[in-house]
């Protein structure tokens, strides 16, 4: 796993940069524009995910997946050749579509029920080709697992996307000039990205790639298409949609809001490792390696444990106090909403590691078979819950088909993958994470200022190590694992870490013994 660990510790530090980066302009632009204005950008923000979500899904994915398994075969040669080619075929579809978006900006935008959102269909149509540049780019990275190039991508592109935002909001600008600065950002990443592909690959070695592989490319892109529209309505805030039709403004502000909160908090840091794990799959996929994926997919589920589950219920115990000192009292109704969305992210979250698993053996299209009549269960109930009940629910929607769509694809992977659960482990952190979560709620309660909340959160951060080492919901294996990350820390603290971590080790193994003798002497 030395790979892995090593291209998860740069993940993180470059989605540390976007959580931050994330909350910080959600906070200058909520402040900046209010809750209607707000409602309105977030519907603007929003025309940019379902085409997100071809991108991550159908370039991404499919780049990543298959150079991958060729380079786990030692086939660099046809890897080049097959990057040059999906990367030609992308960036044409992207500029077919992005065509079709700026001819039929206007009826799309009636269908809305919001014509005044017709030139933003027209900005997302000129976006799409440069966001598909720089998904098949980054993925090329993702392939060659040189997740070190593309962190640096992401953390230019964060502090590009808070500097805008904050000149635009000085400069009073409003939501046309954030909307551009979408499709800015994109025009950046194309250009960072290609600067470090271009250094990475020795073009002058090339094969022709077998009609075999193309073959398996094409049934891979089908499946994956054939299951993103109802990707789109199952992950990806369809219910915008209805509380675009039948809700104030502000509601969708109000969804938009805790959804971005929920995803930033709960699943951003997780998808540090089970981003990485899609790649090194198909890498063990494609190298015959069975046992590493299962061994891979269980160790994943539990690390991500330790920091979703905690987040999540830390949070949805906190939000009432921390949504209003940083958004402002107009914001409350944001709370109930965020709530939801939190549990929904946690269980999500979890998924990644088998998600990872389920594309890397190449079979996508099986999706289909839960997510179509869940995706229907999901605008049933926003068409019946957003007319009455607003953004709470539009959350209650969107929550219960993320929750049916990962015990459906779950279910999928124990029955035909054979892939082992580790629910004890998940108990374990569950109720840890449920102590310092309670710890954090009554802090809150007894001080109810930023001094109240601050102390809130240090007090559990502080006493969530001690409570999983009660709870015994770290082996000494995980110890071990976390010792390469120590050596990446600059001089002593790398060294003192280290220290701290195989002490800690030690006094687990002596407490697992002497509870062994304990039960010996009991039996």
């Amino acid at each position: 796993m030395p790979t892995i660990g090593r291209n998860t510790f740069f993940n993180l530090i470059a989605l540390g940069f976007n959580l931050l980066s994330g909350i910080t302009t959600s906070i200058l632009i909520t402040r900046g524009l209010g809750p209607a204005q707000y409602g309105t950008y977030s519907l603007i923000a929003w025309l940019f995910t379902p085409f997100n979500l071809v991108i991550e899904r159908g370039v991404f994915t499919t780049t990543a997946k298959f150079i991958a398994e060729l380079e786990g075969r030692q086939k660099h040669a046809i890897g080049n050749a097959l990057f040059f080619f999906l990367f030609i075929l992308q960036t044409l579809a992207g500029i077919f579509f992005g065509v079709l978006l700026v001819l039929f900006s206007f009826p799309l935008a009636a269908l809305f029920g919001h014509p005044e959102i017709q030139p933003y269909f027209r900005l997302v149509g000129y976006w799409m080709p440069l966001a598909i540049c720089a998904g098949g780019l980054r993925a090329r990275l993702a392939g060659l697992q040189r997740y070190d190039l593309a962190s640096i991508v992401s953390i230019l592109s964060s502090c590009f996307n808070v500097l805008g935002t904050l000149w635009i909001l000085v400069a009073g600008s409003g939501v046309q000039s954030l909307a551009w600065l979408i499709a800015a950002n994109g025009l950046v990443q194309v250009v960072l990205f290609a600067g470090m592909v271009w250094n990475q690959n020795n073009w002058k070695h090339l094969e022709w790639v077998p009609w075999s592989l193309v073959q398996r490319i094409l049934r891979f892109y089908g499946g994956i298409f054939l299951t993103i529209p109802f990707d789109a309505v199952i992950w990806l805030r369809s219910e915008t949609f209805f509380l675009s039709r039948y809700s104030p403004a502000s509601q969708m502000g109000y969804y938009s809001l805790a959804s971005m909160i929920a995803t930033v908090l709960v699943t951003t840091l997780p998808s540090a490792l089970s981003g990485v794990l899609m790649p090194a799959l198909s890498s063990q996929f494609g190298s015959r390696q069975p046992e590493a994926m299962q061994q891979v997919y269980r160790r994943a589920t539990k690390y991500i444990a330790w920091v979703c589950i905690p987040t999540g219920l830390g949070m949805a115990a906190i939000a009432n106090l921390a949504i209003k000192l940083s958004y402002g009292e107009s914001y409350s109704p944001v709370i109930p909403v965020l709530q939801i969305l939190l549990i929904a992210n946690v269980i999500t979250a979890l998924s990644g590691p088998g998600s990872a698993h389920f594309l890397a053996l190449g079979k996508p299209f099986y999706a289909i078979f839960w997510q179509a009549p869940i995706a229907a269960l999901d605008l049933w109930l926003s068409y019946q819950l957003v007319p009455g009940y607003g953004a709470i629910g539009a959350a209650t929607a969107n929550a219960t088909g993320q929750i049916l769509g990962v015990l459906s694809g779950t279910v999928y992977l124990v029955i035909f993958a054979r892939l082992r659960v580790p629910v004890k482990e998940l108990a374990k952190i569950f109720a840890s994470a449920v102590v310092v979560s309670l710890i954090a709620y009554i802090t809150t309660l007894l001080i109810p200022n930023w001094f109240g909340l601050s102390v809130g959160i240090l007090f559990a951060l502080a006493l969530y190590l001690p409570t999983l080492m009660i709870f015994h919901a770290i082996s000494a294996d995980d110890w071990m694992a976390i010792v390469p990350f120590t050596d990446r820390c600059p001089g002593s603290l790398g060294v003192t870490l280290k220290r701290l971590v195989i002490s800690l080790r030690a006094a687990y193994i002596r407490s697992a013994r002497l509870e062994n003798r304990k039960k010996g002497w009991i039996g």
